[in-house]
């Protein structure tokens, strides 16, 4: 659905993919308080995945340190 990472895009590429990501993220928003799942939960969710992304991020450029030095 998104790339892996967003190294080399262009910031106009860049700016695009925040746009779709944005109008994504509040489409599934609008879908879950549908849904009856509670706004503050839905938060609380979305930031772990927000802070695993984060962390998976940091781990691939580890890797690819790693990688490099060998």
């Amino acid at each position: 659905m998104y790339p892996d990472n967003f190294n080399g895009y262009s910031f106009e590429q860049l700016t695009w993919w925040r746009t779709k990501i944005l109008a994504d993220l509040q489409q599934a928003e609008e879908q879950a308080i549908d849904a009856g799942i509670d706004p503050e939960e839905l938060k609380i969710i979305l930031s772990k995945g927000i802070a695993l992304g984060k962390v998976e991020s940091k781990i691939d450029l580890l890797r690819n340190r790693r990688r490099r030095v060998k």
